[in-house]
């Protein structure tokens, strides 16, 4: 139970970072593949 509760600040880190570094990803995917009538959907959907 120590070694589990020792892990888990780490983990919880480890999970944070992971999370952000895929947001960025998928921002910057999203950025570079979409074109204007996709990125006027999106908007729209986002603002729903």
């Amino acid at each position: 139970m120590g070694k589990i509760l020792e892990s888990l600040p780490l983990t919880i880190v480890a999970g944070v970072v992971l999370t952000v570094i895929m947001i960025f990803v998928t921002d910057a995917i999203y950025d570079s593949q979409m074109s204007a009538p996709e990125a006027a959907i999106s908007d729209v959907m986002n603002n729903m």
